[in-house]
């Protein structure tokens, strides 16, 4: 995967910015993180076209420059095509999801007894052993 100047920012950006996904924005990104390699556009629809998911290419073309202006891709010119990959991964983004909802939160303690009471079993022990595995983090 290529990385250049805009896309060191841009990875950062997953970080700090609250992104929300629509329908078509999600189908693209779970392409490109699928392959995890610098797609153009065609490539792109292609690869949800194999999957049954028949879209335009104008329609792809439009939701990558999207998820382009929301910083989730970079992009470089090859020839006369652009090529696209992901800035970031599918768990940055919810991660990213999850810190903002704290930030909106007015009540922080209980925005987290909310969260890991609707947790089942399976999620509270992939909990446990996360917060173990950072034992030296001051804010833990």
């Amino acid at each position: 995967m290529a990385k250049t100047a805009t896309s060191t920012a841009r990875e950062s950006a997953i970080n700090t910015t609250s992104v929300s996904l629509g329908p078509l924005e999600d189908r693209v990104m779970r392409a490109l993180w699928s392959t995890q390699a610098e797609l153009s556009a065609r490539e792109v629809r292609d690869h949800l076209a194999e999957r049954g998911d028949e879209l335009a290419y104008t329609t792809v073309a439009t939701v990558l420059s999207n998820v382009y202006a929301k910083a989730l891709v970079d992009r470089r010119r090859q020839g006369r095509v652009w090529q696209y990959w992901a800035t970031g991964t599918c768990s940055d983004l919810a991660a990213a999801q999850m810190h903002r909802g704290l930030e909106v939160s007015r009540h922080r303690e209980r925005t987290w007894n909310c969260f890991i009471s609707s947790l089942d079993s399976e999620d509270l022990e992939l909990l446990r052993s996360a917060l173990q595995r950072y034992p030296n983090r001051p804010e833990i």
